[in-house]
């Protein structure tokens, strides 16, 4: 079994061997990552991830996917190995976010498989509607003033703690308007916000106040708020900073869209309570409003 993880990376299905006794993330030595214990380790990265999981059967192969977190660079490098194994049959296991479950199809041959996760994953416009290209974080010194240097180095400095002194110091540097912080709850299975700042103001002023409580995948556009979780989950999995370029259009209630470029910096903390929180950092470099 192999892993493909959102950078199109492959990974073999080893990293799946888990501490069963941690409710933490494990971040494992190849920096693959996953949920230590609660039940299929594979289908939880593949549902909260965006992983594609390639395990073999009898005279075939069985590919699990969530289409609506598939990357870009994660559906080539899955074409490339079907395309490299020719398998006589594939098995495809998505997760359907309508119905909140699993579904399996027969696609026959792997040209069959081709053209049915070209419809699955490339339907709608999605991709082309968000795009997110991690950094390394070497590129994170900027222009003076932005502070997402000095975030990070804050980040360092307190050992991940998210204690009223880090929260002191990143008001001074006057970041907290342009972040999202949200806090783990039930075991981790949700993330919900506790702070939305005011210039991440994406669905209208109305929304924004309500937000602190909602899930994080409480959000009127579901494509933009699957993204959205699964970089907090990736970044509280891993345990270590993630930094990428975005592009993305996002659908308001109000039928207007609207198109976004900006970096983001996603931050896992530790609580004084011990509990895991996730800090989103963005700074905008377009932001348009289109009129449907």
């Amino acid at each position: 079994m192999i892993l493909i993880d959102p950078d199109g990376r492959r990974t073999p299905s080893a990293v799946l061997a888990g501490q069963k006794n941690s409710a933490r993330p494990a971040a494992l030595a190849n920096g693959t990552y996953v949920n230590g214990g609660n039940g299929d380790a594979a289908a939880q990265v593949v549902r909260d991830l965006g992983f594609i999981e390639v395990a073999p059967l009898r005279e075939g192969v069985q590919v699990r996917l969530r289409p609506l977190l598939v990357s870009g660079p994660a559906a080539t490098q899955l074409f490339f190995s079907l395309a490299d194994m020719k398998p006589a049959r594939v098995v495809l296991v998505r997760f359907d976010d309508e119905r909140q479950q699993w579904r399996h199809e027969i696609c026959g041959d792997w040209r069959n498989a081709f053209e049915r996760l070209d419809t699955l994953v490339f339907a709608d416009g999605k991709l082309p509607n968000y795009v997110a290209t991690e950094i390394d974080l070497a590129e994170i010194t900027g222009p003076a003033g932005e502070g997402l240097h000095e975030l990070h180095a804050l980040w360092e400095r307190h050992r991940h703690r998210l204690d009223p002194i880090a929260r002191g110091a990143l008001r001074r540097l006057g970041l907290e308007a342009t972040s999202v912080l949200v806090v783990a709850e039930d075991a981790e299975e949700r993330f919900v916000i506790r702070h939305l700042g005011e210039r991440v103001d994406i669905y209208g002023r109305a929304w924004s106040t309500s937000a602190p409580g909602r899930d994080i995948e409480d959000q009127p556009d579901p494509v933009f708020a699957a993204r959205m979780s699964a970089n907090i989950r990736r970044a509280a999995a891993l345990d270590r900073p993630l930094f990428h370029n975005v592009e993305a259009v996002v659908r308001r209630a109000s039928r207007t869209s609207v198109q976004m470029s900006y970096r983001r910096l996603t931050l896992p903390w530790r609580t004084a309570e011990g509990r895991i929180a996730v800090s989103t950092t963005v700074l905008f470099e377009q932001y348009i409003e289109i009129a449907e």
